[in-house]
């Protein structure tokens, strides 16, 4: 809304504005006092949008007023190595709009006297930029809009921007792999999507390799449907691959994702050394990939190889020894009269060791155990020549188990970066295992080409270190834990453990801290614990903040242990911390309610009550989620706003910021997320269907979504955009309907149908009991 004020009216009227002025004069003195409120905000704020390399995309920009603007100055910031503003376009029809845009990133925008109207009073588009999107190398997911600028009543006055972004979609890297082996031997390469947004819905590429050393034995795909061909020239040196996905966008490859692979035999006659897989990038018809919308994408591609390794000699390495030298005894020396004795320095015991692949025992390790900071530490380090020779005779998903006895304070598992790659092309796992516990890690879990990245390019994977370890906690951090379970009422069961991988690269150490699926740690129940005294397993970061993790207890030989399944590494134990809502007793949700309030989920209200039956917002959903899956909660101000209407002192603005980045959630058109909105069923279905893409969870049925809807009287009502999420929950068995056989797509979701979604959620996907 605008309000003209013209003066000539404003004259002629003068009487009857004096005699309203005194009547409200009049009513104030006899009103009693007004409630103090807060100064009202002036507000720039810019918009969102989507788009591929050369689309235009519009941002428009709005000014929200305290009490009226009669004039702006706005400076719309933007990086100029991804986008080229086009034009800007007055909306709120100025008599004084000048656009300056002689600094590149920066357009400064000034208006006045807006139309027939003098003041804006209300939220307006006052303009829009246009943006075309340039072809660049590389682009990153999203681009930022950034505002500053003033508003003038009577004078100008700085206002609070928020500002904006532009998806960008239609861009993916492609990364060839590595593999090792001997003459005569046949290795597997992966071709993976290293970074797609939002996904890639066609691709064809050329990869060549070297013809003297590698010959192609097969090709065939990865994860995915839909038409794939092939076709390799062994006397050329050449593989060509295509795919596309005719389902119209719901089966693109994302990042992480195979997309086929090549198996190759290495000649008996081949050399020594790395042989390149390269991908040819000179013309489409070479390599293209477009999204899902058929729109040709910016992309780039890493080359792979395949590292021949030499014969092993007569001592099991790549070269025959030479003679042994004798070693020179080194006297002890004698202590002078008075002097502080000379401690022998204690060397390192080593040993080999034994490890198992899928349970058979194979002599592919040196362990090395040795007192470091006081405590006794035990290092596995696995043969690469024998390790790889033993996968070679398995198949696909092989389990590499590293046992270490008892009486070790730390155990590390050490593979290079090499054996880990190869690893990666098997699907195979490695197992760190002691008595009190086993630390399962998929290979692929690592992502050694974005360990490789981290420390720079052209590096030799072998020469990276990846060390896997199981350790007990230093004293302080034990202290945080026992600190932190007596403020939240939890009774240890089991001695925290610290889970940790690293990767190190010269002097260099890197923490992977993160995975892109649940990895499995098994704890032992101490002999004596009632397993049914168990609630969960917690996650106890530095700083004594707890969450739950999705645990349950499983037997193996006899013996009970607490399987803790999680995306993060950290400090792990379990807990006993029974819990029940007195208002859940005689309640349909009652096992739910209390099983989800136990594992630290759910919450209840200050009185101990639950409310089953109370609608829940947007923001409470999206923060059970998050609990319930066990993601780590984003840490304060470590990012932008996500959305207009969520702030860092709001109690849920790093759960909405985590689910956010999580791909669980999505806000409104206008930027906002309304958190303190109810929720409705299909809207929490939606979440709930993309929380099952976390967990690996698949529905339990196929057909379209109309299909599986069917039986549900009034599955017309549920929204479009809704439909296969709001599907995927009723065949995963995670929604059932309400009586009456009816979805109820449009009713609010209650607190006791949030508690039994999420339990549903993590049972069907087998994370907890």
């Amino acid at each position: 809304m605008k309000t003209v004020m013209n003066d000539k009216r404003l004259m002629r009227n003068a009487p009857i504005v004096l005699c309203l002025i005194f009547c409200l004069l009049v009513l104030l003195l006899l009103s009693p006092a007004p409630a103090v409120h807060a100064d009202p905000i002036n507000t720039i704020e810019a918009g969102t949008g989507i788009g591929g390399v050369g689309d235009t995309v519009d941002i428009p920009v709005y000014v929200t007023p305290a009490d009226g603007v009669i004039a702006y100055e706005i400076t719309v910031a933007y990086d100029a190595a991804v986008l080229e503003p086009v034009r800007v376009d007055d909306k709120a029809s100025s008599a004084g709009f000048v656009v300056e845009g002689a600094t590149p990133g920066e357009i400064v925008v000034i208006a006045s006297t807006f139309g027939d109207d003098t003041f804006i009073m209300d939220r307006t588009n006052v303009f829009t930029v246009r943006f075309r999107i340039v072809a660049v190398e590389s682009l990153p997911a999203t681009t930022p809009i950034g505002l500053a600028g003033t508003v003038t009543l009577d004078e100008p006055v700085a206002a609070t921007a928020v500002p904006g972004s532009i998806a960008l979609r239609g861009q993916t890297a492609i990364a060839v792999g590595n593999a090792s082996g001997l003459p005569g031997s046949t290795v597997d390469v992966p071709v993976t999507v290293a970074a797609a947004s939002p996904g890639m819905g066609s691709y064809g590429m050329q990869i060549d390799f070297d013809k003297d050393a590698l010959e192609v034995a097969s090709i065939r795909q990865g994860a995915g449907g839909a038409i794939f061909d092939s076709n390799y020239d062994n006397a050329a040196g050449w593989i060509l691959a295509a795919w596309a996905d005719l389902d119209g966008g719901d089966n693109t490859y994302g990042t992480g994702d195979t997309l086929f692979i090549v198996t190759f035999n290495i000649k008996e006659n081949a050399t020594g050394g790395d042989k390149p897989l390269t991908v040819a990038t000179g013309d489409l018809s070479r390599f293209a990939a477009s999204d899902a919308m058929a729109v040709e994408m910016a992309k780039t591609a890493a080359a792979g190889k395949v590292t021949v390794l030499a014969p092993p000699g007569p001592d099991g390495g790549g070269d025959p020894p030479g003679p042994v030298p004798t070693p020179t005894p080194v006297p002890t020396p004698t202590p002078k009269p008075g002097s502080t004795p000379v401690v022998p320095k204690v060397e390192p015991t080593n040993a080999g060791a034994e490890v198992l692949v899928n349970g058979k025992t194979e002599s592919a390790g040196t362990a090395t155990t040795q007192r470091v900071n006081g405590r006794q530490t035990t290092r596995v380090v696995l043969d690469e020549l024998k390790l790889q020779q033993r996968l070679e005779q398995e198949k696909e998903r092989a389990v590499v188990t590293i046992p270490v006895p008892a009486g070790n304070d730390v155990v590390v598992g050490e593979l290079n970066g090499r054996m880990v790659k190869n690893m990666e092309a098997k699907l195979a796992v490695v197992e760190l295992r002691t008595e009190q516990a086993a630390y399962k890690l998929p290979a692929q879990q690592i992502d050694i080409d974005a360990v490789s990245a981290r420390f720079g390019t052209r590096l030799d994977l072998q020469d990276i270190k990846i060390r896997i370890e199981i350790a007990a906690p230093a004293a302080d951090t034990v202290q945080i834990v026992e600190n932190a379970a007596a403020e939240g009422g939890l009774t240890i069961v089991v001695p925290p453990l610290n889970f940790s991988v690293q990767a190190v690269y010269g002097e260099r150490t890197e923490e992977i801290t993160a995975f892109q699926a649940y990895v499995e740690r098994t704890v032992a129940i101490p002999d004596g614990v009632d397993p049914g005294r168990i609630t969960t397993g917690v996650v106890v970061d530095p700083d004594g903040t707890v969450r739950h993790v999705p645990t349950k207890i499983v037997s193996i030989d006899g013996k009970f242990y607490a399987q803790l399944n999680s995306l993060t590494n950290s400090t792990y134990t379990v807990v006993w911390h029974p819990l029940t809502f007195a208002d859940v007793e005689e309640h349909w949700a009652k096992e739910a309610a209390n099983d989800m309030g136990s594992r630290m989920v759910v919450n209840g209200t200050e009185d101990g009550l639950f409310q089953p039956d109370r609608a829940i917002t947007r923001a409470e959903f999206a923060a059970i989620i998050v609990r319930g899956l066990g993601l780590k909660p984003a840490a304060a101000g470590s990012g932008a706003n996500v959305f207009a209407d969520v702030g860092e002192a709001d109690w849920f603005d790093a759960a909405i910021r985590t689910a956010y980045a999580a791909r669980l959630i999505d806000g409104f058109e206008d930027g906002t997320f309304r958190p303190n909105e109810s929720i409705t069923r299909e809207q929490a279905m939606l979440i709930v269907a993309k929380a099952m893409a976390v967990t690996k969870l698949q529905g339990g049925e196929q057909g379209t979504a109309e299909t599986v809807l069917q039986p549900f009287a009034d599955a017309g009502a549920v929204s479009r955009w809704a439909l296969a999420g709001v599907a995927d929950c009723v065949s995963a068995g995670i929604v059932s309907g309400r009586s009456g056989g009816e979805l109820a797509p449009q009713a609010l979701i209650t607190r006791a149908e949030a508690a039994v979604a999420m339990q549903r959620l993590l049972r069907q996907a087998d994370l907890i009991d």
